[in-house]
C-alpha cells in the first residue's frame, strides 16, 4: 500500500514540482507525505587556500532558514481534505541522507524531481535524484518540471502508463506498483516489449549491410507475445485494464520514446536494469536514456535480488 511518500525538497520551485502530484497519491491512498530537507554546510572556496568553513553563526541561520522553509511548505499543503504532512531537517549528503531517511520510514514511494539548484547555485537534484533511483528500495517517482520558478499547482495525469518490459523478471517488479496507482487513478496499463532486429553473422570486412535474420526476431517476438500475457495477469487480476504491445525498433529506448513523442502515455514505469537476451543488462542503460529522454513522469524501480526480498 501507498501509505507514507517521501518528497525530497532542495529548497527551490524545481524541487516543489514534486508537490502536487505527491500529494494527489497520498490522499488518492489515504496515506501521508513527508518531506525532507537535506542541510549540508556550504565551504567557500578560497584561492590558492584549503576551503575555510563557514562561521558556525552562518550556519545556523541557513538552518533556521530551511527549519522555516519546511514548516511553510507543510503549512502550505495541509487543510481541509488534504494528507497529513511530516518533515525531516536531515544532516549530510542530500542523496545518502533521503536514502537513509526512505529507510527508516519505510517509505512505500518517493516522489522527486529530476533536477533543481540548491544553496548557492549549486546543482542539486540531477546527481541526488540519479543516486536515488540507484539505491532506494522504494519506487521512486521522477516528475520532470517545467522550466519555471514556481511550478504548476496541478499533478501531471496519470490516466495511461506505458510499462517497458524486457521479458525477465527482474524488469516485471515494477508491476506491483503500477498496479496500485493504476487501480487508485482507474488508469489503464500498456505493456510493452521493443524488439531489436537479430542479423546474420557474416564477414565483418564486408562493405554491405548486414542481413536481418528474420527467424531469430521472429522467436523473439513469439516469446514476447507469451511472457507479455503473463505478465498481464497479474494487473487484470488486480481490476486494471490491460493492453500488450510489441513493436520492433532499432533500440530499445528509441522504441519507449517514439511511443510517448506520439502521446501514448502520461507516465512511464519501468525498472532499472533487467536480463534479455544472452543474459545482457537492458534496462540499466535504457532507463537512463528514458529518463533523461522524456518529460513524462517516470516510475522507476530498482529490482531486488531474491536474497533482498526474503
Amino acid at each position: 500500500m501507498l501509505r507514507t511518500i517521501l518528497v525530497p525538497l532542495d529548497g527551490t520551485g524545481f524541487g516543489e514540482a514534486a508537490l502536487p502530484l505527491a500529494s494527489r497519491i497520498a490522499k488518492a491512498a489515504s496515506g501521508s507525505v513527508h518531506l525532507a530537507l537535506a542541510h549540508r554546510p556550504v565551504a567557500p572556496v578560497v584561492p590558492m587556500m584549503e576551503p575555510v568553513p563557514l562561521p558556525v553563526s552562518i550556519d545556523d541561520e541557513m538552518r533556521r532558514r530551511e527549519q522555516a522553509y519546511l514548516e511553510g511548505r507543510v503549512q502550505a499543503l495541509s487543510g481541509k481534505g488534504s494528507p497529513a504532512v511530516t518533515f525531516a531537517h536531515l544532516d549530510g549528503s542530500a542523496g545518502g541522507a533521503v536514502v537513509a531517511e526512505a529507510t527508516r520510514l519505510g517509505a512505500d514511494l518517493i516522489v522527486m524531481a529530476a533536477h533543481g539548484r540548491g544553496a548557492l547555485g549549486r546543482l542539486w537534484l540531477g546527481s541526488v535524484t540519479d543516486y536515488v533511483i540507484r539505491h532506494a528500495d522504494a519506487p521512486v517517482l521522477v516528475v520532470r518540471p517545467e522550466e519555471a520558478d514556481t511550478p504548476s499547482p496541478e499533478p501531471p495525469p496519470m490516466r495511461r502508463f506505458l510499462v517497458p518490459l524486457d521479458l525477465s523478471p527482474e524488469s516485471e517488479q515494477v508491476l506491483e506498483t503500477v498496479a496500485e496507482l493504476a487501480v487508485l487513478f482507474q488508469s489503464s496499463v500498456t505493456l510493452l516489449h521493443v524488439v531489436e532486429p537479430f542479423f546474420d553473422l557474416v564477414d565483418p570486412a564486408a562493405p554491405y549491410p548486414l542481413a536481418v535474420d528474420h527467424r531469430l526476431t521472429q522467436g523473439r517476438l513469439d516469446e514476447a507475445g507469451r511472457r507479455l500475457a503473463r505478465a498481464s495477469e497479474t494487473l487484470r487480476d488486480a481490476g486494471t485494464v490491460v493492453e500488450t504491445r510489441i513493436v520492433e525498433s532499432a533500440t530499445a529506448a528509441g522504441g519507449i520514446l517514439e511511443a510517448l513523442d506520439r502521446g501514448e502515455a502520461d507516465v512511464v514505469a519501468m525498472t532499472t536494469h533487467g536480463a534479455g537476451g544472452l543474459r545482457r543488462m537492458l534496462l540499466g542503460s535504457v532507463a537512463d536514456k528514458v529518463i533523461r529522454g522524456s518529460r513524462k513522469p517516470i516510475l522507476v524501480k530498482r529490482p531486488l535480488t531474491a536474497e533482498a526480498k526474503t
